[in-house]
């Protein structure tokens, strides 16, 4: 292009800006810009350029317009596991991976396997506890099998060895709880990091959780790469797939 930057280019480039920022484009904030990209194939083909040089993706949804994230290996826009650790105050890697299988087993509420939506709305923390205690004992009882990877029985044995809570009383659940010393605590802490990434929204007079468009187009982008799929999405997808449960919705 001679060295000179195109309108297009130019503009592409302003939308880079944002996104990277973590700034809202889509029909309410920024529209101008989130209608020039829908509008403009080259704007679009330009902004994929510049996007894939940085190894991150982008991702349209209707609600939520256009987002990034950071590609599996991106050091830069991403974060390491390291920094993770840092930012949800955990100490071992095996505490991070636990926080990952509760997001997983979140995700489950609101999809099954081929990226189709049930029609549950909201969730509780204490129901996300039940799910992942019924993942990891799905996965307990493999152990004999080949094919089960021995870090989720890892996962299994620190999740059987927490209390379900801090109260005295164990069948009562304190729900403001965010010790990652007890079950309920684990999963607070970790739809906490879910909300502060927008990935989720919380009704504090509920006490519940909805999933946010950025959750959904993430999740719609996820099960249509079936590059990306891997063995802790396969082991929670597993028993689903004739779960009428899911698909008739309620909680």
């Amino acid at each position: 292009r001679g060295g000179i930057l195109d309108a297009n280019m130019k503009k592409a480039l302003e939308i880079f800006a944002i996104l990277v920022k973590g700034e809202n484009i889509n029909e309410v904030v920024n529209n101008d810009l989130y209608n020039e990209y829908r509008l403009n194939s080259s704007i679009q083909i330009d902004l994929e350029e510049i996007l894939n040089v940085f190894d991150l993706n982008l991702y349209s949804y209707d609600q939520a317009g256009l987002f990034v994230s950071a590609g599996v290996d991106n050091k830069v826009f991403g974060f390491t596991n390291d920094e993770l650790k840092s930012l949800l105050k955990l100490k071992r890697n095996e505490q991070l991976y636990l926080c990952y299988f509760i997001i997983y087993s979140t995700v489950m509420f609101f999809y099954i396997q081929s990226g189709f939506k049930t029609n549950v709305k909201y969730i509780k923390p204490s129901q996300v506890v039940d799910k992942v205690e019924e993942k990891l004992m799905a996965v307990q009882n493999k152990e004999n099998e080949d094919n089960t990877d021995k870090s989720f029985k890892i996962l299994y044995k620190i999740w059987r060895n927490l209390p379900l809570s801090n109260t005295a009383n164990k069948d009562k659940i304190n729900e403001d709880d965010n010790s990652i010393e007890t079950k309920i605590g684990f999963v607070n802490k970790t739809l906490k990091f879910m909300v502060s990434h927008n990935l989720l929204l919380k009704n504090k007079d509920m006490g519940v959780y909805v999933p946010t468009p950025k959750l959904e187009a993430a999740i719609d982008s996820y099960f249509n790469e079936r590059d990306v799929k891997n063995s802790l999405m396969e082991l929670l997808e597993d028993d689903q797939k004739n779960d009428e449960d899911y698909l008739e919705g309620g909680l």
